[in-house]
């Protein structure tokens, strides 16, 4: 019965996401100096 409703909650859960469509370039500096560069939204 619990494996029943991990996948409906999984399935309903699912249907509702949405990905990130506007992403930006940008950067982060961690702690230790080190830069990563990538896009975020």
């Amino acid at each position: 019965m619990k494996n029943i409703i991990v996948v409906l909650v999984l399935t309903f859960n699912s249907v509702t996401l949405v990905a990130q469509t506007s992403f930006k370039p940008g950067y982060a500096i961690k702690s230790a100096g080190d830069t990563l560069f990538g896009q975020a939204d």
